[in-house]
């Protein structure tokens, strides 16, 4: 499969998956059968986190600091809509843009490879 991770996880990409049951209750699986369920129907290969709050006063540290950052502001309020949002952070750390779940992976290419 050619996945961004193939293409540039060599070079220093590290993508990883937050799963999340706020949207439309689609993710109740939890633990050990959610790893399985994401491995097998989206092929990942990268780091899949607990399932956990990305939205509201439970959302874990890191997707508020991301919602917040003056880079990753939301088009209608910082909160996530809905699944497969996406943040790009550069090597420091640093968030550097979010992108719409509509946004296809291959469509931030051009921005991965100036971050690398």
């Amino acid at each position: 499969m050619n996945t961004l991770h193939d293409r540039y996880s060599s070079a220093g990409l590290v993508i990883v998956g937050q799963p999340c049951n706020q949207f439309g209750k689609q993710e109740p699986l939890e633990g050990a059968p959610l790893l399985d369920h994401i491995k097998t129907k989206y092929k990942a290969c990268w780091p899949i986190l607990e399932r956990a709050d990305v939205n509201g006063e439970n959302a874990t540290e890191l997707f508020k600091y991301l919602q917040t950052h003056k880079n990753c502001k939301g088009t209608l309020g910082n909160k996530l809509k809905w699944n497969f949002s996406k943040f790009l952070v550069d090597k420091q750390g640093v968030p550097y843009k979010r992108y719409s779940p509509q946004t296809k992976p291959f469509d931030i290419e051009k921005d991965i490879k100036k971050l690398l």
